[in-house]
């Protein structure tokens, strides 16, 4: 959420500044994940979306984009008895 708020402020824009900040962030959501366990049993894709969040906010223009609170949205949602059903039918593997 900080993230998305810094880049819709200006501070992702600053060369080198915003994509150090988007990497801490990515990184800061991959450790949370990992270190709660949040991607176990769950589909594969769960631990990677972290770094699909990042790579979009690498992209110039792509800090338009809220992918910080989608990935940790995708991630809450998948860890919901709910989710997890709607994860099974979109992500048969």
């Amino acid at each position: 959420g900080m993230m998305d708020v810094a880049d819709w402020l200006g501070f992702g824009s600053i060369p080198l500044v915003g994509d150090i900040l988007d990497v801490v962030a990515g990184a800061s959501i991959y450790l949370w994940v990992k270190i709660n366990g949040l991607d176990q049993k769950r589909p594969w894709y769960i631990s990677w979306l972290a770094g699909g969040g990042t790579m979009i906010e690498l992209i110039p223009g792509g800090d338009i984009l809220p992918s910080h609170i989608l990935t940790v949205l995708i991630i809450v949602f998948a860890n919901t008895a709910w989710g997890r059903k709607i994860m099974r039918l979109a992500s048969p593997i």
